[in-house]
């Protein structure tokens, strides 16, 4: 049974990170350090490795202005957040935004979630803990 529960702990692991190699890599290389491959020690601590938070911080740095102000909302909200929602809550002119999010849909720091009828964005629960994080350390 303790199996089963670690089981749903990587599970759970593998969600936060996305499925991307590199930040699952460096997750598991902290399990395996410091928590003997015990994911639901790992994620009762919602750290990130120091290696990943230095990758965040480039990607982050590299980023426009406007880009980064996309990704505060994006990470304030649980949910995916619509166009439509972004333009309101940036009030950016619409081109200035759509170049934007492309180039974060480039960079793959942004995920897109469509349906018949809209289009919404979203980013990885990791990056949502590394920006809220960062906006909290500015404060």
């Amino acid at each position: 049974m303790a199996n089963l529960k670690e089981d749903e702990k990587w599970s759970l692991l593998i969600d936060q990170y996305g499925g991307n190699p590199l930040y699952f890599k460096i997750a598991t290389q902290s399990i395996k350090t410091l928590f003997n491959n015990q994911a639901s020690s790992f994620l009762n601590y919602k750290i990130i490795p120091d290696e990943l938070g230095d990758i965040l911080l480039k990607q982050w740095q590299s980023l426009s202005k406007l880009e980064q102000k996309v990704m505060r909302v994006i990470s304030q909200e649980e949910q995916e957040i619509t166009l439509e929602n972004l333009l309101q809550n940036l009030s950016e002119h619409p081109s200035s935004l759509f170049k934007a999010i492309q180039s974060l849909l480039r960079r793959n720091l942004l995920e897109k979630l469509e349906d018949e009828h809209s289009c919404a964005f979203n980013t990885l629960p990791i990056i949502k803990q590394f920006i809220n994080e960062l906006a909290s350390a500015e404060v």
